[in-house]
């Protein structure tokens, strides 16, 4: 099942979505976030 992935990917959207809305302060704590939850996405 790639259940976890689809909810993964749709969080990645959503993230960019927020993110185009967003300051540049929020753009880069998303950013850290993204990088931090990156080796997830592999496993």
């Amino acid at each position: 099942m790639q259940l976890g992935h689809t909810t993964l990917f749709c969080l990645f959207l959503l993230i960019l979505f927020i993110t185009s809305l967003s300051d540049i302060r929020v753009t880069q704590f998303l950013m850290q976030y993204k990088e931090a939850l990156l080796p997830l996405t592999y496993v």
